[in-house]
């Protein structure tokens, strides 16, 4: 409720937001990636380590990234994002919402939107964001949301991985239900 989900179902609670940001690289890995339909993964040089580390551990994979570099304003704007995103080759574009060393705000709105357009899926780490700004899910259109419990006063050891309705990643643990 607090980020405009559509429906409870559309959030995993999770241990944190470096649990959800690597069910989501490794998710697209295994879903459009592996498989062979998309090859590229487009992030920042300035996310998160458990980003960066997943997207080198994904680049070990096969994987090519690419590592936007911030504007003379530290951030990444949709000018930049346009010269790495190729639509038959990107499979996800990852970008931070909120800055955790600067609180630069990034235009997340904007940025999944080109992507929409584009028809690549759109990932933002919002652990920095939810709390602080504003996060409504049904006024932007990322897939792919994360965030962590104890950034906006929850207990330490929780979290969230909000998903789209429509959009799915494979399952990173087996059994049960």
């Amino acid at each position: 409720e607090g980020i405009g989900a559509g429906d409870s179902d559309d959030v995993v609670i999770n241990s944190c937001a470096s649990e959800g940001n690597n069910t989501v690289l490794k998710g697209v890995y295994h879903s459009l990636i592996r498989e062979g339909s998309k090859n590229e993964i487009v992030t920042t040089s300035v996310e998160h380590p458990c980003v960066m580390e997943a997207s080198q551990f994904l680049e070990s994979l096969g994987v090519k990234v690419h590592y936007l570099p911030v504007n003379e304003h530290g951030i990444v704007d949709v000018d930049t994002l346009r010269e790495y995103v190729h639509p038959d080759r990107t499979a996800l574009v990852s970008i931070m919402w909120a800055n955790n060393e600067t609180g630069l705000i990034f235009p997340v709105k904007e940025l999944a939107e080109y992507c929409r357009e584009q028809g690549v899926l759109f990932h933002t780490d919002a652990a920095q964001a939810i709390g602080k700004v504003p996060v409504d899910m049904q006024d932007v259109p990322a897939d792919f949301i994360t965030f962590s419990g104890h950034k906006f006063h929850a207990p330490k050891g929780v979290g969230g991985l909000y998903i789209r309705n429509g959009k799915a990643l494979p399952p990173l643990i087996h059994g049960g239900h």
